[in-house]
């Protein structure tokens, strides 16, 4: 599996559950312990997976959305990754970083868009004809 980014800091580690009185708050700690190790291997979708369990015994968890999105775009999977940022963005305090990763992750779909559009094979007609020198001179004048 690619996974796109280095992993400069555990976000996950950042996971705190705040104590809500009922009795799965410890359970889903564990999760989210589970879940910083998860992503210290490169299991990120393990992580966001176990992140995604301790969200549903306790729903107060900070900065879950923002977590979940770095898991997801770092998977490549943007607009999964955009969607939880947004969410992460209109609580009353999103994570510091949530802003500048929504912003990056933009900014790379936005360059591989135009990558792709000016791309030499992109736009170009199929060569018809079966000459052996014409046909590798011409594939060579696409890519350069």
């Amino acid at each position: 599996m690619t996974t796109i980014g280095m992993i400069k800091y555990n976000p996950l580690a950042e996971l705190a559950v705040p104590a809500t009185g009922q009795a799965h708050d410890e359970q889903a700690r564990e999760f989210c312990r589970q879940a910083a190790a998860l992503f210290e291997a490169g299991d990120l979708t393990g992580a966001a997976n176990t992140v995604g369990k301790a969200l549903q015994l306790n729903n107060q968890i900070k900065w879950v959305f923002y977590i979940t999105s770095v898991c997801l775009a770092r998977l490549g999977r943007f607009d999964d990754a955009l969607q939880f940022l947004e969410v992460e963005l209109q609580t009353a305090n999103p994570h510091r970083r949530a802003a500048k990763l929504r912003d990056d992750i933009i900014q790379l779909q936005q360059r591989d868009t135009t990558q792709a559009a000016g791309h030499p094979l992109h736009n170009t007609t199929p060569f018809k004809g079966h000459d052996p020198t014409i046909q590798p001179n011409v594939l060579e004048s696409w890519l350069n």
